[in-house]
């Protein structure tokens, strides 16, 4: 014979659980992005509150999305660029985080640099990278630099957007961060290494 208050009681204990998944889903933006304020409540939404958001080093907006790159404090500096896709509400600008990569590499004008970046670009064009890709709407590319011929460089023709002064690094050198808003070969199926030419001339 079944029970009826103790049916009545597990839907009950259910309905509470289901609630409350299904709550925390939303909220964590499984269902949907959840939009923020400011790009910093953003990053600790999608982080779960466990990185600090640290010090900007530069921010670049187009149309509705949005790249910041910024380095954590602490006992170990650690570079970060999350990405965020823009909503407007009445005049005002919301933001959701929706992928934060970890630590910055660097090219030089140098075979050995240059072939990394070529492997770096290929590495970009398919996986998580893709997916990233095709949700923010452009294919950006970035990096350090301790050479002054940063400013000259160029990627199958295309000239860099923006080299940013960072000012000294641990061993004294002056250091760059270089940007490309929207990398263009990183649009072309099928990348090879070999199709890339990287220049600083």
């Amino acid at each position: 014979m079944v029970d009826i208050k103790k049916t009545v009681i597990y839907i009950i204990a259910a309905t509470i659980v289901l609630a409350f998944t299904v709550g925390s889903l939303y909220i964590s933006g499984v269902f949907g992005p959840r939009f923020f304020p400011t790009f910093e409540q953003a990053f600790a939404n999608h982080s779960g509150g466990h990185r600090n958001f640290g010090e900007i080093h530069f921010v670049h907006e187009h149309e509705d999305t949005l790249i910041v790159f910024h380095i954590s404090g602490g006992l170990t500096r650690v570079s970060h660029v999350s990405y965020y896709l823009l909503e407007r509400r009445e005049g005002e600008v919301w933001f959701t985080c929706i992928a934060v990569a970890t630590g910055i590499w660097g090219i030089e004008p140098e075979p050995d640099s240059i072939r990394s970046a070529q492997l770096n670009i290929v590495g970009r064009t398919g996986g998580i990278y893709e997916r990233m890709f095709e949700e923010f709407g452009r294919r950006p590319f970035y990096g350090f630099s301790t050479n002054t011929k940063i400013h000259n460089l160029t990627i199958n023709g295309q000239p860099v957007d923006y080299v940013v002064d960072r000012g000294l690094n641990t061993r004294g050198e002056q250091r760059y961060l270089w940007f490309f808003s929207d990398l263009q070969i990183l649009h072309i199926p099928n990348l090879q290494a070999d199709d890339i030419v990287i220049s600083f001339e």
